[in-house]
């Protein structure tokens, strides 16, 4: 059983990481569908994705930590590219909860 197994075992249902990393990557190409999803004034929401990948993460032992997170950081690049700060979102919320799209 791989590491990543073990953490969806325990904290989350099989699969979750798989179908999370694909939900991240259609999200990042196309931030607005994510903020279709927001809830004003819950940091939750929209970002379920990106919380259940930091919740395995935070879970992973160091060299399967690293190999998801080198699939999640070109993901994370492109969501930051396709977003600004949002300056009204509390700081306490995480990077991910305080972007927001812009037109251009």
């Amino acid at each position: 059983m791989t590491d990543v197994h073990r953490v969806e075992a325990t904290v989350l249902r099989p699969g979750d990481v798989g179908d999370a990393l694909r939900d991240l990557r259609r999200h990042a190409r196309n931030p607005r569908r994510l903020e279709a999803h927001r809830v004003a004034g819950c940091p939750c929401g929209e970002n379920l994705i990106r919380w259940t990948l930091e919740t395995v993460l935070q879970a992973l032992p160091g060299r399967s930590r690293a190999a998801l997170r080198a699939l999640i950081k070109p993901l994370d690049d492109e969501f930051r590219r396709r977003t600004v700060l949002d300056p009204s979102a509390p700081p306490e919320w995480p990077w991910w909860q305080r972007r927001v799209t812009y037109s251009r």
